[in-house]
């Protein structure tokens, strides 16, 4: 009876201490805000800088207390690079760098540049980006309710889809939004946007062979992008265009490419030597993710850049071809 009566107190005390202790604020709660599944990790955070148009400066509420600064490299999309990032002495960088840069800022700090609340959310907390950045999704609040800001970029194209076989939450609905992007010609998908440059009426497309035969890993030259010039009368000079994947590879065409009327050329992705039709993008692996229908929504992209930064064709994949 003795040891019972002491161990009231003491649990007692041990609950109180407990209540003192501030709790976590991660939650779990949906990934995407508005659908039920599936679920993530979710924290409140508090912007203090836009980098770019795909990575943001943050605090995050752990323990009771603001974080020190964090870098969050938003998942699921790719926005075009910057070269300078000061907001104050200007931003510069590739064609629609800046427009995705200040669309994401205004979208989380309004036109005042505040440091308002956002929602965090991670499908596997410990993953993180390079240079230490963490993968995360981040929502805004607009019109009392929160709203996906990687949604919003895709849906006004303002970014590549970059599907995650990790991060997987997000990607069947960013593929979607790149496809009605695409469609609808908006933010990168407009093929005349940049530049006047080559004759935006050419019509060029690209194909990708993402699923080489045998093992992806030891047939990089498996997988390639195929450049066709539907034009019956002229040939299409491909000096200053560049392809790429949906990461931050590319490749440029050598200066004296040509594509003949309704023929083609192919970037295989491995080494070799370039011969007639046929140029090699000399990676060491396969680059292009290959694709699954399933709840994970795996895919990915090949683009065609013409010299002015506009981006000419593409293929999505699986089921966002153009």
């Amino acid at each position: 009876m003795r040891r019972t009566r002491l161990a009231l107190p003491l649990l007692a005390i041990a609950a109180v201490a407990c209540s003192l202790v501030p709790a976590a604020e991660a939650r779990r709660g949906p990934c995407i805000p508005g659908l039920k599944t599936p679920k993530c990790r979710v924290w409140t955070g508090k912007v203090m800088a836009v980098a770019d148009g795909d990575t943001v400066n943050v605090r995050i509420r752990q323990d009771g207390v603001w974080s020190s600064r964090r870098d969050i490299r938003m998942v699921s999309i790719q926005a075009m690079e910057l070269t300078h990032y000061s907001r104050r002495r200007g931003r510069k960088g590739a064609c629609h760098s800046v427009e995705a840069a200040e669309r994401l800022e205004f979208l989380l700090q309004g036109r005042r540049i505040r440091r308002r609340q956002i929602r965090i959310a991670a499908f596997k907390p410990k993953s993180g980006g390079s240079r230490g950045r963490l993968r995360r999704a981040i929502a805004y609040r607009s019109g009392g309710r929160w709203h996906d800001a990687g949604a919003t970029l895709m849906k006004e194209g303002h970014a590549l889809w970059d599907p995650s076989g990790q991060d997987w939450a997000w990607n069947r609905r960013y593929g979607k939004l790149a496809a009605r992007a695409a469609s609808a010609g908006v933010g990168l998908w407009d093929t005349d946007y940049c530049s006047a440059g080559p004759s935006p009426s050419t019509v060029v497309t690209v194909a990708v062979k993402w699923d080489a035969n045998g093992p992806d890993g030891r047939h990089p030259n498996g997988e390639y992008l195929r450049v066709t010039n539907w034009d019956p009368v002229n040939s299409l000079p491909l000096r200053g265009w560049w392809v790429r994947d949906s990461a931050l590879r590319r490749f440029r065409f050598p200066r004296g490419t040509l594509v003949p009327p309704q023929k083609s050329v192919f970037v295989r992705v491995g080494e070799g030597t370039d011969r007639g039709n046929t140029f090699h993008w000399g990676q060491d692996d396969p680059i292009f993710q290959n694709a699954t229908r399933g709840r994970k929504g795996i895919g990915d992209g090949g683009y065609l850049f013409d010299p002015q930064g506009d981006l000419r064709a593409w293929h999505l994949y699986p089921g966002f071809a153009r």
